[in-house]
């Protein structure tokens, strides 16, 4: 079932906390688990930051999609590139598909292969037979076990994305399909795992597909393969060192865990120092006129410091001023109106003047955050606390992707009205948020 941006937009550590457990109680190899529960934690981080720190003129539904774009997906890339290497992944022997991106969509004109279809199709060709034979070895036109019929419709329909399984019910059909192969037996560990990224990765694709359209897909899938090929190079020099690492010494599989842990995290460590000095270059020649960067700027900061390094850079401050450029007409005389407001009594109808104004401006849906709070202020001054929490409620729901640090002060006012209120779960989440936002 897709998911509606009302959906997406819930507690997104929660969702992490819960992820990590499905994958605990599902992935077995220790490794494999360090690695993705590294990855989602990386990503919880990530969306702490941006929605504390990062106040936005848009809805919630735009406001994700941007931090896909400028956020999800830059960390995406470092994090699977940075852990699996930590770890020494690859010293457990799993085996994948040989397309690059098998865990991504493959988009062609109209049509689409979806993750779970590229993996799918790779465990038919790894078992030598057709999906049909796979799931209903020996089918023919007498044949009539129920059972392994089913599992053959079921399958059919989760290769073309038609309909999306629970993990429980692909690794069934799958584990009980591979009994008949005797020769995948060490295999199995790899397939499942493949099968369990990439019906992950459909349903986040299918999401995005739904709420945002086939071209946003596009824009993400391309964002990730440029991301990934400007660390194609810092990788293969850190592959290169643990290979001759590995060729020269005679290390037992602890010690070379050891030594891929402590280095990968130094080279990532020293790759970020070197990312952070190369962005307040860049952006302190961006502060002056006439606020963008030459191509003879550009192509002098990739010679100092690599396309790897500024690639990533570049594009981050093209979407800042993209994100400037488009912000809609009123917003900023609203956005300073409010904080006027904030410093007086509020008065009822300087409220609703104020009200008058977004929607004059349409920006209903962008400041949905600041009138609720306003009317809370005037009911605080009329002691009606009742009042008061019904509106910082509001506000406080709707601040959470719009409202950036002044979500600090809104959410203190949310827990005291909670607590005048008798409101105990809702003090107890509030709590758990504001702990979450180090606040």
């Amino acid at each position: 079932m897709p998911l509606k941006s009302g959906d997406i937009n819930k507690n997104f550590q929660k969702l992490g906390d819960i992820f990590i457990q499905v994958i605990s109680a599902n992935i077995k190899n220790r490794k494999v688990l360090h690695v993705l529960s590294h990855i989602i934690a990386d990503l919880v981080e990530v969306y702490g930051v941006v929605i504390t720190d990062d106040g936005t003129y848009q809805d919630k539904k735009s406001s994700l999609r941007w931090m896909l774009s400028s956020y999800f997906i830059p960390r995406l890339i470092i994090s699977i590139h940075k852990h699996p290497v930590r770890a020494n992944l690859a010293s457990e022997g799993f085996i994948s598909p040989a397309e690059p991106y098998w865990f991504l969509p493959t988009v062609d004109g109209n049509s689409i292969t979806w993750p779970l279809g590229k993996a799918m199709a790779w465990v038919y060709q790894l078992s030598g037979v057709s999906q049909t034979q796979f799931h209903y070895p020996g089918k023919g036109a007498d044949s009539n076990d129920h059972l392994k019929a089913n599992q053959l419709e079921n399958a059919q329909n989760w290769i073309t994305g038609k309909h999306i399984p629970s993990w429980e019910g692909l690794q069934r059909n799958f584990s009980k399909a591979l009994e008949a192969y005797p020769h995948l037996a060490e295999q199995k560990e790899s397939i499942l795992l493949a099968l369990f990224v990439t019906r992950l990765a459909t349903v986040i694709s299918q999401d995005i597909d739904d709420l945002y359209g086939r071209n946003y897909l596009n824009e993400l899938i391309a964002q990730f393969k440029r991301h990934t090929d400007w660390l194609k190079a810092p990788m293969a020099q850190l592959s290169r060192f643990f290979d001759e690492a590995a060729h020269h010494s005679k290390w037992s599989t602890g010690m070379m865990d050891r030594m891929h842990a402590e280095y990968a995290e130094r080279f990532w460590r020293e790759r970020a120092d070197i990312i952070v000095h190369a962005a307040k270059h860049i952006q302190s020649i961006i502060m002056e006129p006439p606020h963008i960067l030459s191509s003879q700027q550009k192509a002098g900061f990739i010679s100092q410091y690599g396309e790897d390094v500024v690639g990533p850079i570049f594009e981050f401050f093209d979407q800042q001023q993209q994100q400037r450029e488009n912000i809609p007409e009123g917003f900023i005389e609203c956005l300073a109106e409010f904080f006027e407001l904030k410093k007086t009594s509020c008065e009822p109808s300087k409220v609703a003047t104020f009200n008058a104004k977004i929607e004059r401006y349409q920006l209903s849906s962008v400041c949905a955050w600041m009138v609720p709070w306003l009317r809370a202020e005037t009911l605080f001054h009329a002691n009606d606390w009742s009042g008061v929490y019904q509106e910082l409620s509001i506000a406080f729901d709707a601040a959470k992707y719009a409202a950036g640090q002044n979500q600090r002060p809104l959410l203190n006012h949310y827990l005291e009205a909670c607590a005048k209120n008798d409101k105990w779960r809702e003090l107890k989440k509030g709590i758990a948020c504001a702990h979450y936002l180090g606040i």
